[in-house]
Order: C-alpha cells, then structure tokens, then sequence
C-alpha cells in the first residue's frame, strides 16, 4: 500500500473516490516537483546574469572608464545587480550610500566601487 493510498483510508475518503485523490496528489506532487526545478533553474540563470553584469561593471571601472560612461552603463544593469551593488557600497562606505552618490571623477570614489565589485 502506498502512503498516499494509506493516508487516504486513513482519512476515511470513500473507497469509490481514493482512485480519484491518489491521481490527484500523485499529479500536484508531480507538478510540485517541476515547478521546483523550473525555480532552480530560473535562480541559476539569473546569479550567472549578475554575475556577469558584475564582472563587466568592474572591469569598465578598473580600465579607467569615463564618470559619465559608468553611469550610463549603471543604468542599463538589472535591478538584482543594482541591489547588490548598492548594498556593497553602503557596507563599504558605512553609511547610507549607493551608486548614484558617488562622485566617480574622484579617484577615492573610484576606488570604493572598485572594491565593493570585489567583495
């Protein structure tokens, strides 16, 4: 006897319909699983995508990259990079900061989003 035919008879389901409820668990279990290997997946693509809009940011702001130019490419990253990014800032700066504070004609500001895309 399987569990699910177990907990059936022990939830006194009429004899007619547990045929029907075991298909019906068996099918939300299979869709369950699915739907779990869709989200792995998902998550997965999505940290290799900010990984890698991580890495091209950094390597713009190590090669000297324009102010201007590091801002327009600031625009264009997603919001989960955005995120991360500005959470590092603010860690590294130890206050309430994000990119848009920065001034990134100063060198030192440079430097502090150069470290913050290394942690």
């Amino acid at each position: 006897m399987t569990s699910i035919l177990a907990a059936l008879v022990r939830l006194n389901v009429a004899p007619q319909k547990i045929g029907f409820w075991e298909v019906q668990i068996e099918n939300a279990i299979k869709r369950a699983e699915f739907l779990d290997d869709f989200d792995a997946e998902q998550v997965s693509k999505e940290k290799q995508d900010t990984k890698f809009e991580l890495s091209k940011f950094e390597r713009a702001v190590r090669a000297g990259t324009r102010a201007s130019m590091l801002h327009k490419r600031f625009a264009t990253l997603s919001k989960s990079t955005i995120d991360i990014l500005s959470s590092h800032i603010a860690v590294t700066k130890k206050e309430h900061a994000n990119f848009a504070d920065l001034s990134l004609d100063v060198l030192a500001e440079r430097n502090v989003t150069h470290y913050t895309l290394m942690i």
